[in-house]
This record gives structure tokens, sequence and C-alpha cells, in this order.
């Protein structure tokens, strides 16, 4: 997916591949403090909305919420 540099995720996180030259394996390199700091946000609000699903997944669970699957 494309987010906030227009970049898919292999490229902006340095492919993971910290040998080959990425000062901060798992982070994008080449870009401007600005720039990663606003990836980060990005990212960070990604994740929020997901952990977010998943605990209204599982406090439905909880409350024996029918979710279309058995028991």
């Amino acid at each position: 997916m494309y987010y906030v540099t227009g970049l898919p995720g292999w490229v902006r996180s340095g492919a993971g591949f910290g040998w080959f030259g990425a000062s901060h394996p798992g982070y994008a390199t080449g870009l401007t403090k600005r720039e990663e700091a606003s990836l980060l946000k990005r990212q960070a609000e990604i994740l929020q909305d997901r952990l977010d699903e998943i605990k209204d997944y599982l406090r439905d669970l909880e409350e024996g919420k029918d979710r279309g699957h058995e028991d």
C-alpha cells in the first residue's frame, strides 16, 4: 500500500535489510526528519486503528455477541 510517502512498504522500511546500508533497520532511509516523523505518525495511526478493531472484536467475544461463527 501507499501512504504518506507514496512508496510501497518495502521501500519505506529500507526493505528490512540493515546490512544493505539502511542506517536504522525497519525505518525509511533518505527521508527528511519531517517526512520520517509524518510517516511514523501515519503508521502509528494505522496500528492504533487495528488495535481498536481487535479490542472491539475481543469485547464482542467476551460479551457473547455472535460474529458469524460457531462457539
